[in-house]
């Protein structure tokens, strides 16, 4: 598996696990997702809108 479609599977399970109101694993998620790439949009734009539907902005 190439490191794109890595990063594409990891932002679909930070989503699935954001839906299913598993906060933790998600943020834990997203963290690996950084990790691998700091500037990776997609997770840059899940932890933004997060914050924003939890009102912490």
């Amino acid at each position: 598996m190439q490191n794109h479609e890595y990063e594409e599977m990891l932002i679909l399970k930070a989503k699935s696990l954001k839906h299913h109101e598993k906060t933790y694993k998600f943020l834990e998620c997203l963290e690996k997702l950084l990790k691998m790439n700091p500037y990776n949009e997609k997770a840059l734009a899940e932890i933004a809108i997060y914050l924003k539907e939890k009102r912490y902005v």
